[in-house]
């Protein structure tokens, strides 16, 4: 790999062209947002040395609330599959 590239502000430039607000004028326009999220998380898994730039990116702007709650413990909630997520409690008596 190119020294440069280990460089972390020379990441953040060039993942920063993976605009996922779509208020930015990029290689992207706002149907291909899906398309930028994907290649932002294959980024993470291919190089170490990309994984830290790569994830601010691709986690500066969420959509809904739904990836951050599925890094909780699954016994935490449950996703039925209608796009709510179901949080589960547990019944005891004192």
């Amino acid at each position: 790999m190119h020294p440069c590239l280990l460089i972390p502000e020379v990441l953040q430039q060039i993942f920063s062209n993976f605009d996922l607000s779509g208020t930015e004028q990029n290689c992207f326009t706002r149907p291909d947002r899906r398309v930028a999220r994907h290649s932002l998380a294959a980024l993470c898994r291919v190089c170490r040395s990309f994984k830290d730039v790569a994830l601010d990116v691709l986690w500066v702007e969420l959509l809904n609330l739904q990836p951050l709650f599925t890094r909780l413990p699954q016994d935490l909630w449950h996703a039925p599959g209608d796009g709510t997520l179901v949080r589960m409690l547990s019944w005891a008596h004192s």
